[in-house]
C-alpha cells in the first residue's frame, strides 16, 4: 500500500500550517495535516521525514519543535517540545538512526529520538558545532526503535557544522 509505505520515496511540502505528503512515484497526495492558525502553530522550518522512525520532525513558531508518526492522521499522538532558543533547521540522516538533528539560530546542534527526547548536543562557538557521539553514547531501546525490547544500543555519530564566512551554515555527516 503506497499511503503506507514512504521508504523515503515522498516529497513533504510545508505549507505554514500544512504538511503534505506526495508520493515521488505517481504524485499521489498519501497525507496532509492541516493546524489551526496561528504565530505559534505557524511552519518556520521544512518538515522533515525520518523514514526509519517513520515520524515528520518540524518547527513551529521558531521554538516549538514537533513530532508526529505518519500513520497519525488526527494528530494524538503529536508531541511537542519548546526549545529555549530559536531552531533554524532540522535534518534527517540514516546514520542518526531514527533520530533528527536540530540546528539552532545560533549554531548549536542538538539530536532528538521522536518523542523528542535529547540524546547528544553541543554548544556552538565561531566556528559552529561539533557533535561527536561515538561508541560512547548508549540509548535506551524504544527511543530509536531498532534493538529488541530491554536492550541497550549504541549509536556511532560524527557530524559537525561548519559556518562560512559569508555566514551560511553546511551540514557534514561521516
Amino acid at each position: 500500500d503506497e499511503s503506507t509505505q514512504t521508504n523515503g520515496i515522498c516529497a513533504v511540502v510545508t505549507c505554514p500550517f500544512e504538511v503534505i505528503i506526495y508520493s515521488s512515484v505517481s504524485f499521489a497526495r498519501l497525507h496532509s495535516w492541516t493546524f489551526k492558525p496561528s504565530p505559534s502553530t505557524q511552519f518556520t522550518a521544512p518538515l522533515v521525514l525520518e523514514p526509519s522512525a517513520r515520524c515528520l520532525f518540524g518547527v513551529q513558531g521558531k521554538n516549538t519543535v514537533v513530532s508526529f508518526p505518519l500513520d497519525d492522521e488526527s494528530l494524538d499522538r503529536l508531541v511537542e517540545k519548546k526549545m529555549r532558543k530559536p531552531v533554524r533547521a532540522i535534518h534527517a540522516h540514516p546514520c542518526f538512526h531514527g533520530a533528527a538533528l536540530l540546528v539552532f539560530e545560533d549554531g548549536s546542534l542538538s539530536l532528538r529520538t521522536a518523542s523528542l527526547t535529547e540524546l547528544v548536543s553541543a554548544p556552538s562557538s565561531t566556528k559552529g558545532a561539533t557533535l561527536e557521539a561515538s561508541a560512547l553514547r548508549s540509548v535506551r531501546t524504544g527511543e530509536l526503535g531498532a534493538a529488541k525490547a530491554g536492550e541497550a544500543r549504541r549509536v556511532p555519530l560524527h557530524f559537525g557544522l561548519l559556518r562560512s564566512t559569508d555566514g551560511r551554515l553546511s551540514l557534514h555527516v561521516t
